[in-house]
């Protein structure tokens, strides 16, 4: 007899009698700054509380700021995962991109300090 196949279980849980939905992230798996920033793009739609260990796991709870059936707690988890998907991607760019960008403002200053911008290094004739 084939057996049936395992349920795959929602990453969040739903508390509808309350209108609250919580998830509980490894931040090193997701990044703190990421979820922390997901976080904050959903104090329009929830109260937000974070609570757990920076650097292991954190419990994320968010509540609906008007009461909420399950489908809609639903909805809002989805939200809070494709935020932090976004929020992902945007603090991978961020590190990726922090060395011209300290090369622009270290530029702006000395254009600023009246020190003229120095002239880019040459390649090596020959190399």
């Amino acid at each position: 007899m084939a057996k049936a196949p395992a349920r795959k279980s929602k990453p969040y849980s739903v508390f509808p009698s309350n209108s609250i939905i919580s998830f509980s992230l490894r931040v090193s798996e997701h990044g703190l700054e990421p979820i922390l920033g997901a976080a904050y793009l959903m104090m329009d739609r929830a109260y937000v509380s974070i609570s757990g260990s920076r650097a292991r796991t954190l419990e994320v709870v968010l509540k609906s700021k008007s009461p909420a059936a399950s489908v809609e707690l639903d909805a809002l988890g989805r939200s809070f995962r494709a935020e932090l998907e976004t929020q992902k991607v945007r603090w991978g760019l961020a590190k990726n991109n922090l060395t011209i960008r300290r090369y622009i403002v270290e530029q702006a200053v000395l254009l600023g300090a009246g020190s003229g911008v120095p002239a880019p290094e040459s390649p090596e004739a020959g190399a």
